[in-house]
């Protein structure tokens, strides 16, 4: 996907997409919890991926925070790794999906995939 970004001159010019999955705008319970503490944070995702999501919350964490994350995929969890790489303050954070299991990542993606077909009926 191709989209614009200003230059310095404030013309637009073309930017390529930097996400590898496309998302799926859809709430699933989540919860994340920053390594080394112990207190989780519990939320619904704005939007979702094979490769990560985007958590609306007022307290943001750093980019670059190493996260634990439980995901509630039809009342069951599937527990991940992260990473945040977006922190937008008082708003939210991306978060990245790091080292997943093949299995991890199958569920995921079943889940996805039912969600979408889920939205178009």
């Amino acid at each position: 996907m191709i989209e614009a970004r200003p230059s310095r001159d404030g013309n637009a010019v073309p930017s390529r997409e930097r996400r590898h999955f496309p998302r799926l705008q859809i709430a699933v319970q989540i919860e994340l919890r920053a390594k080394g503490d112990p207190v989780p944070i519990r939320s619904n995702t704005a939007d979702i991926s094979v490769g990560g999501c985007y958590m609306e919350m007022a307290v943001t964490l750093d980019p670059g925070t190493a996260v634990d994350i439980i995901l509630w995929l039809d009342n069951e969890k599937l527990p991940l790794e992260g990473r945040v790489v977006t922190r937008h303050p008082h708003f939210g954070n991306g978060i990245e999906f790091i080292d997943l299991t093949p299995e991890s990542e199958a569920r995921l993606r079943t889940f996805l995939k039912n969600a979408e077909g889920s939205k178009l009926t």
